[in-house]
C-alpha cells in the first residue's frame, strides 16, 4: 500500500486508533477543546503532540537539526562561544550544537508554548545550565547587544516586511567577527511567486514576504558582512519531508493514533506536504545563507 493510500486508510479509521500517544512533551497547561487544527497561528498542546508524533519526539519539524547538520558544521564553534538560536522551535538546533562544543546558547521564539516545551526537553537532556530561553520577538534585543559569536535564524524572517530592519535587529546581537546563518524560504522567480505563496500562506495562516537571495546578500554586504556559502537546500528539505511522511504512514498499524489527535495529525501532514509542493513548483527555494562579520 502506497503512502497516500495508507494515510487515507488511517484517516477513514481502518486502524484501531484509540490508544493515546505517549512519550512526547506537551508543555502542560489548559487548552480549549473546540480549537480546530490551523485555527490559531500559535502552537497548541495538540499540535505539539501531533508534530512530535509525525516528526519524532523532541522535533517540531521533519528531520530536526540533523537535516541541517551540513550547514551547521560551517559555524566552526569552539568551547566558550555564545550562540543565539532564533526561531528555535523545540530547541533542536540548540541541543545539537550544545552536544558539539562546550558553548552557551539562547533560544528565541515568540511562541510561549514552544519555549516552555523546549525548556522541558533541555532539562531532560541535562543542558539547562547552558541553554537559556526567551519568548521575545525575533530580534537581537532578546540576545543582548553584541553578545553572540554566532546566530542561527531558522525561518525567523519569513514574515518580516522590511528585511533590512529584520536583519539589522539580528545583526545587533553579533560580536565583531561573528557568524550569521539563515535558513529560510526565498524567491527564485523574481516576482515574489505571488500565486504559490498566497495558496500556501492561506493554509498556514502566515503572511510571508519573500525576497531573493541577491537582496539578502546585498543587505548583508551593506552591514559589512562577507557573504559566504549560499545554498538552495530545497531538494533536501522536500526529501526529508517525504521520508518523514513515509515513516509515519508505515508505522500506523504498530502505533495507532488517538481519536482526539487524528484531525491534528492530518492537518500536520498536509502542512508539510504543502511545503514540499511549494518548493517543487520551482518559484520558491529554501536556502541556507552564511555570512560573517570582520574582526574588530
Amino acid at each position: 500500500m502506497g503512502l497516500f493510500s495508507r494515510l487515507h486508510a488511517w484517516w477513514e479509521g481502518y486502524d484501531d486508533g484509540s490508544s493515546p500517544d505517549d512519550g512526547d512533551v506537551d508543555a502542560g497547561g489548559g487548552e480549549r477543546s473546540d480549537v480546530a487544527p490551523g485555527e490559531l497561528k500559535t502552537w497548541t498542546r495538540r499540535r505539539l503532540r501531533a508534530a512530535q508524533r509525525l516528526c519524532g519526539a523532541g522535533r517540531s519539524y521533519p528531520g530536526g537539526a540533523q537535516a541541517l547538520s551540513a550547514q551547521l558544521d560551517r559555524l566552526d564553534l569552539s568551547d566558550g562561544h555564545v550562540v543565539g538560536s532564533v526561531g528555535a522551535g523545540l530547541g533542536e538546533i540548540a541541543t545539537t550544537l550544545a552536544a558539539r562544543a562546550n558553548i552557551r546558547l539562547t533560544c528565541v521564539d515568540p511562541d510561549t508554548l514552544l519555549m516552555r516545551a523546549a525548556r522541558e526537553l533541555v532539562e531532560e537532556a541535562g543542558l539547562s545550565g547552558r541553554i537559556a530561553f526567551s519568548d521575545a520577538a525575533y530580534d537581537g534585543e532578546a540576545l543582548g547587544p553584541q553578545t553572540c559569536d554566532a546566530i542561527v535564524a531558522r525561518e525567523a524572517l519569513l514574515e518580516a516586511k522590511n528585511k533590512p530592519d529584520a536583519l539589522r535587529a539580528l545583526h545587533a546581537g553579533l560580536k565583531p567577527g561573528g557568524s550569521l546563518l539563515l535558513f529560510d524560504f526565498m524567491d527564485k522567480s523574481g516576482s515574489g511567486a505571488t500565486l504559490d505563496v498566497s495558496v500556501w500562506s492561506a493554509f498556514e495562516r502566515t503572511s510571508p514576504h519573500l525576497v531573493g537571495v541577491d537582496e539578502y546578500s546585498a543587505t548583508l554586504a551593506e552591514f559589512g558582512y562577507e557573504v559566504g556559502a549560499v545554498e538552495d537546500i530545497g531538494g533536501d528539505y522536500c526529501r526529508t519531508i517525504l521520508q518523514t511522511l513515509h515513516q509515519f504512514a508505515g508505522g500506523l498499524e504498530e502505533k495507532p493514533v488517538a481519536d482526539d489527535l487524528r484531525p491534528w495529525l492530518m492537518w500536520e501532514v498536509e502542512y508539510w506536504a504543502r511545503r514540499a509542493q511549494l518548493l517543487e513548483g520551482g518559484e520558491v527555494g529554501y536556502f541556507a545563507l552564511q555570512a560573517k562579520l570582520p574582526e574588530g
